[in-house]
């Protein structure tokens, strides 16, 4: 590949880089700050710098590898069909179909900007700009995170609403939700965003540990039993990994704080009134923690309806799928013969995309089933720990904790930065 050494050797344009980190910035706080509405859309900060970016970066596409060029090809082409879909598939425009395509759209914006940049800005201030991003959006989540962990406080919204109905406090009225509304999709923020900075920065031991645990507390504060097994994991494997070249001494204070941890694990745990989930609640009233149920159904009844009827929408169309936003559409209209209550989104990635993807999705999925198997066989080579080992497994997990996964930016960032981290590495090899 003979542009990338001339790129990642090259000093990129200072307002490209500005811009791009200043997206970064903007990019955690959404519509929350500076937004303001047009009527039907809603003008924000980083959605102005995104645009800007876009138009600056992607003239850039011509130098580009080319199996990124025919990854944002296929990107454009899923794309296309989703807008094309009603008139193809024979079924009416409606908000969900708006929905899916607008997460499509900004999928492709995302990959574009990010690859863009990178050419443009070559390896080095690249790395060196979303690095900082990365960190200021890490600062943001741990910081809001801890403020309502400690106080309770927290934006409006659908999710803080319902808890202003609950007869008396218990942990969920703690669990860190800053703009995104559940806990749920703060974690996958959490998660992802740490991920992503730890494949860039690699920082101390004992500071990794301190952000993996910390986002630990937080997912057992919500009881997001996904985050929870994320956070175990990512730990585990660090740590094994770790030991591996560590002297005496440090295994022996592994061994000892991992055997503390085991003892707050496998027995029962008073965590105070404050954060109690029941017996100690501020009216003195013993109240369980607050399940997610519909009617009869328990959570994993639901989870396990939404993955039926996707296997049966799967089964109805396998090649084109069902259509963008058609998941959602036929759960609202009852067209589905398991019973999921009121909850509509799919709660799994896998069966968000395929079954209304069909072919689109199982190619997307198998490139990064493969990106996976090669970097899983060069960081086993190298005998280096690197988080690229950990960044799609983390992204597989994160995947099935929030309704829908299409949608969020994180998502769009974490494929990205997975493709352009396989490109440079399989380059640096060739030379």
């Amino acid at each position: 590949m003979p542009y990338i050494q001339k790129i990642t050797n090259s000093i990129g344009p200072r307002w490209v880089q500005s811009l791009f980190f200043l997206w970064l910035i903007a990019l955690p706080f959404g519509t929350f700050l500076g937004s303001f509405s047009l009527g039907f859309f809603t003008i924000y900060p980083s959605l102005i710098l995104f645009v800007i970016l876009f138009v600056l970066v992607s003239p850039s596409i011509f130098i580009w590898d080319k199996r990124l060029i025919y990854f944002g090809l296929f990107l454009l082409f899923w794309l296309i069909y989703s807008v094309c879909a009603p008139f193809i598939m024979n079924f009416e425009p409606n908000l969900n179909w708006r929905f899916d395509v607008r997460s499509l759209f900004m999928q492709f914006m995302c990959f574009v900007v990010l690859t863009g940049s990178f050419y443009k800005l070559g390896k080095l201030n690249f790395s060196r700009a979303l690095e900082q991003g990365l960190f200021f959006f890490l600062v943001v989540l741990v910081f809001a995170g801890i403020l309502e962990y400690y106080t309770g406080i927290h934006l409006r919204g659908n999710f803080t609403n319902k808890l202003l109905i609950e007869n008396s406090v218990s942990q969920i009225f703690y669990a860190p939700i800053f703009i995104y509304d559940n806990p749920n999709d703060y974690l996958v923020y959490y998660f992802g965003i740490l991920s992503l900075y730890l494949l860039f920065a690699n920082p101390a031991f004992w500071k990794t540990i301190f952000f993996i645990g910390l986002g630990f507390m937080f997912a057992e504060t919500a009881g997001a039993r996904v985050a929870m097994i994320t956070s175990i994991v990512m730990g585990t494997v660090y740590i094994l990994f770790h030991l591996r070249a560590r002297s005496l001494p440090y295994k022996i204070i592994s061994v000892a704080v991992a055997m503390v941890i085991l003892c707050f694990v496998l027995n029962p745990t008073f965590i105070g009134p404050k954060y109690s989930k029941g017996e100690f609640t501020t009216s003195n009233n013993y109240v369980e923690y607050p399940k997610s149920q519909v009617g009869e159904l328990s959570s994993n009844n639901v989870r396990k309806n939404l993955l039926l009827n996707g296997i049966d929408f799967v089964r109805e169309s396998p090649i084109m799928g069902i259509g963008p936003g058609q998941f959602r559409e036929r759960h609202q209209n009852g067209s589905i013969n398991h019973n999921t209550g009121t909850v509509v989104g799919p709660h799994n990635y896998l069966v968000e995309i395929i079954s209304q993807y069909g072919i689109f999705a199982w190619f997307y999925l198998t490139v990064l089933g493969f990106i996976f198997i090669l970097e899983i066989r060069q960081v086993i080579k190298s005998n280096e720990w690197s988080w690229r080992f950990m960044l799609l497994p983390i992204f597989g997990m994160l995947s099935i904790a929030p309704s829908s996964f299409l949608y969020l930016d994180v998502n769009w960032i974490i494929v990205s930065i997975s493709l352009l981290f396989f490109i440079e590495f399989n380059t640096q090899r060739s030379e």
